[in-house]
């Protein structure tokens, strides 16, 4: 499952990018089980399943969209 992998390092470089601090629930031997994983930062919840990404159960289609919904929420 590399790609889920590279996915959930993105997202949590950019997240570093913008000074969140945030906490992975998944790494690669979980995701060779089920592709998927939960990334929490303070206020928000990210979710990824295969190649979806959600913030607090809204979908979005990019990183760009997930850090402006997190910027929204976090401030």
């Amino acid at each position: 499952m590399v790609n889920i992998e590279k996915l959930v390092k993105s997202i949590s470089d950019k997240l570093n990018t913008y000074g969140y601090e945030h906490e992975i629930a998944g790494d690669k031997f979980t995701f060779a089980i089920a592709p998927t994983s939960t990334i929490l930062t303070n206020n928000c919840t990210i979710e990824v399943h295969k190649k979806q990404i959600a913030v607090n159960e809204k979908l979005v289609s990019n990183l760009d969209e997930l850090i402006e919904e997190v910027i929204e929420v976090e401030g």
